[in-house]
């Protein structure tokens, strides 16, 4: 059985540089800011949901228009006020408008969406990144299994992303892919990593 979650238009964005959130994926943070603490609260008592950015945010000329929202799925408050949590990694967001009105950044998003291709064509791209990662991987039981994981994706986009993360690329090649919504251009870019 799955599951839709409608996105709220506008959403709490924790800014953390070259951390990225892939959808599907759990992320383990730890909240020990005040204005961090503040947006817990607030995402606690509303619908769950905030978002990961990056720095680029709060720079006009250089702004990063893709981040990523998240469920809140599991948050622990410990004895010293700070807040262990864990992130269900939704989906990728454009970033429309920036508020300042509160103590974190509130943003104003919409998802992304990507084209559909033809069956042939996902094929291919799949079995193109799969070899590649074959080739990198020791062969073991866990290999297996990110493999096997990997062949049953059906976004294109995110088996990209993922595959970056695999490879451990530097963070500012991982981000400059995970930005890229072309998947040709995000395609050449993984390639190039070759």
């Amino acid at each position: 059985m799955s599951v839709t979650i409608q996105l709220p238009t506008h959403v709490p964005m924790m800014v953390l540089p070259g951390v990225l959130l892939l959808p599907h994926q759990l992320m383990p943070l730890h909240i020990f800011e005040d204005k961090y603490k503040k947006m817990l609260e607030d995402v606690i008592h509303g619908d769950r949901i905030f978002g990961i950015c990056d720095e680029a945010i709060y720079s006009p000329m250089h702004r990063n228009r893709i981040a990523s929202v998240g469920l809140l799925h599991i948050s622990e408050q410990q004895d010293d006020e700070t807040s262990n949590l864990m992130l269900l990694g939704l989906q990728k967001v454009f970033i429309k408008h920036v508020s300042e009105e509160r103590v974190y950044p509130f943003v104003e998003v919409e998802p992304v969406e990507f084209p559909v291709m033809n069956e042939r064509e996902n094929t291919v791209i799949k079995e193109h990144l799969i070899e590649r990662i074959d080739s990198l991987l020791p062969e073991s039981d866990q290999a297996a299994e990110v493999l096997n994981n990997m062949q049953q994706m059906t976004d294109l986009d995110l088996m990209i992303d993922y595959s970056c993360q695999l490879m451990n690329a530097h963070p500012t090649i991982q981000r400059k892919i995970y930005q890229t919504l072309k998947l040709e251009e995000k395609l050449a870019l993984f390639d190039d990593l070759f």
